[in-house]
């Protein structure tokens, strides 16, 4: 495909950005991106680290990791959901740290789940494993819930509740 013409004025602008995010238009691309958001994890040792007023830990609902941020006193649950093309990144990737800073004072338990990667599952495979870290959540993690997500997060978070409704829960 081609990219569409830009004012020469932006060309280097245009190229530092793409410097930062390398090409992501074939599938043999994938490893790379995902090699350059892996880059971008933390332990959660370090997350511990930096959020003091949080338990960190990364709990299992079945095979779906999720991380998991609890405060001294939670008043209820943010479900967060990672983006990254549904390709790449992961729970323990900038968005958890994001939903961390949206979550406002440190009064609400983060949760995010390492749902399974594409191409490699097909969906719904990436959806299910959030229903699966959902339902631990619910019965782990009390108070009022919230779900969100950026980018295929938002998405996965909106078909997720969609799910919930469509199953009853």
């Amino acid at each position: 495909m081609t990219p569409p013409r830009f004012d020469p004025e932006l060309a280097p602008v245009i190229e530092a950005l793409r410097a930062l995010r390398p090409s992501l238009s074939r599938l043999d691309e994938i490893p790379g991106r995902r090699e350059l958001n892996a880059a971008d994890n933390w332990t959660l040792d370090r997350l511990a680290a930096a959020y003091p007023a949080y338990r960190v830990s990364e709990e299992r609902a079945g095979e779906v990791p999720l991380l998991v941020l609890r405060p001294a006193e939670s008043v209820g649950v943010l479900y967060y959901v990672h983006g990254g093309g549904l390709i790449a990144s992961s729970h323990l990737g900038q968005d958890a740290r994001n939903a961390l800073a949206w979550s406002g004072e440190p009064n609400l338990t983060v949760v995010s789940p390492g749902y399974r990667l594409a191409p490699e599952h097909r969906y719904p495979a990436a959806l299910e494993d959030c229903h699966a870290g959902l339902e631990w959540t619910a019965e782990h993690c009390p108070g009022p819930l919230v779900l969100g997500g950026a980018s295929a997060g938002g998405g996965l978070a909106a078909a997720l509740a969609l799910l919930v409704r469509d199953r009853g829960g």
